[in-house]
């Protein structure tokens, strides 16, 4: 990828194209403003032709916009030739003007990782380096034929669940990708007809090797299009249909949303009445999505299983409970409570995590942390001076307040476990407990700080973000 970038380049109208795409994706992200993402474009460049006119394209207009630019390039490690390619972005993002970052798997992937499990650690990468640069928004390369590709991928594997290519998504993974979002302002171009936009200016692009493999999914759905492009009709009619009802399920869901009643816990109390009001399979998605965003889970497209259990919970008696992704719902009278599963918590569940985090002393805490996937923990900084005034020395560790006792919280001190035991039977056992040498010196989530140990802070030194609500709407996001 070797150009001489001294020419001046001259956009066609396929840049007036690709400005009112992003004047679309900017007015239509959530909650995001300019001042909140610092006027910085993460943009993702593998260096083949959809994503170098995307570099060039998305240059102009953050040059026209006074934005900076970042391109990220992600090496799977899978190919030898894949750092070479990385510099060659590299190289031309710095002709351009632009910083870059490659961004590489601190592991070797395992050998026949299947391309979904490259794509959630390319995704995981894209958003950790996106939140690094200080934005919030990260632009892809996906194409009109990207599109047509999957929806056809999905219609020869009869898959059932409603397909989505927006504009604009939130990032698919968790928790790495929060309040990350994916716009993709290229989906009204051809593939065919960046490649020729990209001659005219004098610019090669580099061919994957795997853009031949027919072992590939995609690539049988690259080589069916292209042999018989009349198939694309009916795609698109399914793609528009789909669309459309998956849009109108999510606006119902979010007016269903209307009605939670989110605990002190970290639990949602939902009236059955605000399932009622919207069709079964709406219900059913709000269900998931609730149960998802509570237990922290990394699953999705539980769907017809959500269904299920649903139904068993409303036609059920009071007190019927059930373990899903995560979360253990209950219904209590005319409400379905949904709470962190405590098994889950203490790695008894199918789903469990990990959530002890240790580090060496106070001065190696990071400003923040995701624990359990679903709290988002910040400590405050300060001199040493005040941090060395902590008269409890030792690792520092977030653990679970069950690993004290279970469900009787024996092992902790009684005013914190009184605090705790307010929380309900449930709602105890799972909050995030800040320890020193394994004796807890915290519990923010009952604003608890022990006695005589944390010296010359004037201020709690510990807050807690609750994950759940924002993670609701992105699943929920139309």
């Amino acid at each position: 990828m070797t150009h001489d970038l001294s020419q001046t380049v001259a956009y066609p109208p396929i840049c007036g194209d690709f400005n009112t795409a992003m004047a679309a994706i900017l007015a239509r992200a959530p909650n995001l403003e300019p001042a909140a993402y610092k006027r910085v474009l993460p943009v993702a460049v593998s260096g083949g032709s959809d994503s170098v006119a995307l570099l060039l394209l998305a240059s102009g207009w953050a040059k026209a916009q006074g934005w900076s630019l970042v391109g990220l390039t992600v090496d799977h490690r899978t190919r030898p030739e894949a750092a070479a390619e990385a510099q060659a972005v590299a190289a031309l993002c710095a002709r351009l003007g632009w910083l870059h970052r490659t961004l590489t798997l601190q592991n070797t992937p395992e050998a026949g990782l299947k391309s979904a499990e490259l794509r959630q650690h390319r995704h995981v990468l894209l958003a950790e380096a996106t939140r690094d640069c200080g934005a919030q928004l990260c632009l892809l390369g996906h194409t009109q034929d990207d599109a047509y590709e999957t929806l056809l991928m999905r219609a020869q594997a009869a898959a059932d669940n409603p397909f989505r290519f927006p504009p604009l998504s939130p990032s698919p993974v968790w928790p790495q990708g929060r309040g990350i979002w994916l716009a993709r302002p290229l989906l009204s171009q051809s593939r065919a007809g960046l490649q020729d936009w990209l001659r005219k200016q004098g610019y090669n692009w580099i061919d994957d090797p795997g853009n031949a493999d027919l072992v590939s999914a995609r690539i049988r759905a690259r080589r069916a299009l292209a042999v018989d492009p009349s198939v694309r009709d009916g795609l698109l009619r399914r793609w528009l249909v789909a669309e459309q009802r998956q849009t109108e399920s999510r606006l119902a869901g979010l007016e269903a949303l209307r009605q939670v009643n989110w605990l002190a816990c970290g639990g949602v109390n939902l009236p059955l009445s605000a399932l009622a009001e919207v069709p079964f399979e709406v219900a059913a998605q709000v269900f998931e999505a609730v149960c998802v965003a509570v237990g922290g889970s990394l699953r999705t497209g539980q769907k017809g299983r959500a269904g299920s259990l649903l139904a068993r919970l409303v036609a059920a008696r009071a007190g019927l409970r059930a373990c899903f992704l995560g979360c253990l719902v209950q219904r209590l009278g005319d409400c379905l409570t949904y709470h962190r599963d405590p098994g889950g918590v203490q790695g008894m569940a199918p789903q469990p995590v990990s959530p002890v985090l240790q580090w060496p002393d106070w001065a190696s805490v990071p400003p923040e942390v995701v624990w359990d996937r679903r709290i988002l923990v910040r400590f405050a900084q300060a001199d040493p001076a005040v941090t060395d005034s902590l008269t409890t020395k030792g690792p520092i560790s977030l653990l679970h307040s069950g690993a004290f006792g279970g469900r009787s919280l024996q092992g902790l001190e009684p005013d914190l476990r009184a605090l705790l035991c307010e929380l309900g039977p449930f709602g105890r056992q799972t909050q995030v407990l800040v320890c020193a040498a394994g004796h807890p010196i915290a519990a923010p989530a009952v604003g608890w700080y022990a006695q005589g140990v944390w010296g010359g802070w004037t201020r709690p030194p510990i807050t807690l973000e609750a994950l759940a609500p924002a993670r609701l709407q992105a699943l929920l996001s139309p």
